[in-house]
């Protein structure tokens, strides 16, 4: 059928555009190895020099006693929620929980990356599919917060009525049970044992 086959080509057509602007937009692959370098900036400054084989024992000692007086105190916190950071930011009592969510899985997105640094080291930066979904959970984080953001100002906004507003936060709930399911699914699949055979299979095919 004609009709089946310029339906077919349509579908291509669209399928390659919207790929060829995923990645015009940089939100793609591209955009991961640059969020995943920020991810671990503020870490690398603090610990890269503990691994730094270009530099003398006392140096290195040095840096190590450093970085441990510091996530002596960083660690433990990211297993303790805050109080302080709620206290500033006021939101509708039902959105509340879902702010509170961001900030657990902030936490434990935390301690997942501090995990991965001891685990792999400096490889750390090789370990791209780990980096993705690492980089992919505080994605996730990031649209619930500024959904949770938008919805506040719509439930401030003296034009909205109590029915758009319910709307609203029911939607942000809805969206905070789909986060959760997909970040905890990242968590679970974090260190994939599949990643290294996955790396070697495709190093053979390209031999």
């Amino acid at each position: 059928d004609p009709r089946s086959v310029h339906f077919a080509a349509d579908g291509e057509q669209y399928v390659r555009d919207a790929r060829i602007n995923t990645i015009f937009e940089g939100s793609s692959e591209i955009m991961h190895l640059f969020i995943a370098r920020e991810l671990l900036d503020p870490h690398l400054k603090i610990g890269a020099a503990v691994f730094n084989t270009s530099l003398s024992m006392s140096e290195r000692r040095s840096a190590f006693l450093k970085a441990a007086r510091f996530y002596a105190t960083w660690y433990p916190s990211k297993w303790i929620p805050s109080l302080k950071m709620c206290a500033h930011i006021s939101v509708h009592p039902l959105l509340a929980p879902e702010l509170r969510r961001v900030q657990s899985l902030s936490r434990k997105l935390s301690r997942a990356i501090f995990h991965a640094m001891i685990w792999h080291g400096p490889k750390l930066e090789r370990e791209q599919l780990l980096l993705g979904r690492l980089v992919d959970i505080g994605t996730e984080l990031f649209v619930l917060s500024a959904a949770i953001s938008y919805a506040q100002t719509k439930v401030e906004d003296s034009m909205s009525s109590e029915k758009n507003v319910d709307e609203v936060i029911h939607l942000i709930k809805y969206l905070g049970r789909l986060t959760d399911e997909k970040v905890h699914i990242l968590f679970a699949s974090l260190f994939n044992r599949a990643d290294h055979e996955g790396y070697a299979v495709a190093q053979a095919l390209m031999k």
